[in-house]
């Protein structure tokens, strides 16, 4: 097989199998834990430490996966982790013992994501292959098994979800033990490496430009669900609007260089902010199918397009010796402080006020995030953002 080919294949299976599981995981496991006896404060509450603890968990693993210089064999631990938690589901009840399971599990389920996107690009680097036509591959797999998994599991014992997603951890571990053994730069400094990213001003006006962007998406992937399914929406129609939303993901994904190289990640990011606010504006105000339909596909601006612009920005602001570090924090804030924040605010707003007014509430957090986003336009102009910590050894 070629080379290039063969690298292709395994990176693109990681994908595939993370959004595999992703894609069984956002839109059912609040109906599992509903199952379990909790209520919306305590599902939000719930869903808030998964991403709560990314804050602790991912940057630990990017530590360890710099100063080692090894991106596969934290991988393979990690899935193996995440593997023996989620098997424990099938016999945990209660909050505080779901809560406690919960940290672990998706301590390092959320890992393998960042990780994973730093081993991506450090693989690919000189090779011809772009992110995007590897990270698509995940889009496919969500839209597919969203969409399925949906269609076939609501409805059906709810512990048929937690076995449908064991079978996709025992996936992710193989995927992740055929990984090509890359060995980046391990940085020679002492723990400087979290201080140098913090204390530049372009790379926390990033983060929070796009964890502002990312935040808008809460209600979505903690009530999307139940509030269209409250709204008298069958299974099919909503496993039909998370693959659509998907399938504008990977459609984004696959032209993302070209995206990239005629916009630059500012724009982005931009583009990101301006789309929530129309996506959740109309989300907010409807739960026809058809005119949620219309909005579905701006998940390519809400998500794709801030995440591409966080592949890129690093790619080219940070040095690589941090570069672990820097996926480590943008996954930890802008995918998981945020989210772990506005989680429970979700959970109380949407038993407060509705799901309408909670994804008003969406839509300001997009403006906010247009906000920033238009600053860092102004500020950045596309060159390093970061220093080096000193002259990298390898590994």
């Amino acid at each position: 097989m070629n080379s290039r080919l063969g690298l292709g294949i395994r990176l693109a299976s990681l994908h595939a199998s993370l959004s595999t599981v992703s894609g069984v995981q956002t839109p059912l496991w609040p109906l599992f834990l509903a199952w379990r006896g909790l209520g919306p404060v305590e599902i939000g509450l719930m869903l808030s430490a998964a991403y709560i603890v990314k804050i602790v968990s991912n940057p630990i693993a990017g530590y360890v996966s710099d100063r080692l210089g090894d991106r596969r064999m934290p991988l393979i631990v990690l899935a193996g982790v995440s593997l023996a938690a989620y098997l424990l589901f099938a016999l945990v009840t209660g909050f505080w013992p779901l809560l406690a399971l919960t940290l672990i599990a998706a301590g390092a389920y959320t890992a393998l994501g960042p990780l994973g996107d730093n081993l991506t690009l450090l693989a690919i680097s000189g090779q011809r292959i772009h992110y995007g036509h590897v990270r698509v591959f995940g889009s496919i797999s969500f839209m597919l098994f969203s969409g399925v998994a949906s269609d076939l599991l609501i409805g059906e014992p709810p512990m048929w979800i937690v076995w449908t997603l064991v079978a996709g951890l025992v996936v992710i571990l193989f995927a992740c033990w055929r990984l090509p053994r890359v060995k980046g730069e391990r940085q020679s400094g002492k723990r400087r490496g979290m201080r140098v990213l913090l204390k530049s001003p372009i790379f926390l006006l990033f983060i929070g430009a796009a964890a502002l962007n990312q935040s808008s998406n809460t209600a979505l992937y903690g009530f999307g669900t139940l509030h269209w399914r409250a709204g008298g929406l069958s299974g099919g129609e909503i496993g039909a609007l998370w693959a659509e939303m998907v399938a504008a993901e990977a459609i984004f994904f696959s032209l993302g260089h070209r995206i990239v190289a005629a916009i630059g990640p500012r724009w982005l990011l931009v583009l990101g902010g301006a789309g929530g606010i129309v996506r959740w504006t109309v989300t907010a105000l409807t739960v026809d199918p058809v005119m949620l339909a219309t909005v579905q596909w701006m998940h390519c601006l809400t998500f794709t397009a801030s995440h591409l612009a966080a592949m890129y920005f690093i790619q080219r602001s940070v040095p690589i010796e941090l570069s672990g570090r820097a996926q480590a924090l943008y996954s930890s804030i802008a995918l998981g402080l945020n989210f772990g924040l506005f989680l429970p605010v979700a959970g109380w707003l949407y038993e407060a006020i509705g799901g309408g007014n909670t994804f008003m509430v969406m839509a300001v957090l997009s403006a906010a995030g247009l906000g920033l986003s238009v600053t860092l336009l102004r500020l950045w102009k596309g060159g390093p953002a970061v220093p080096a910590t000193g002259s990298p050894q390898p590994a």
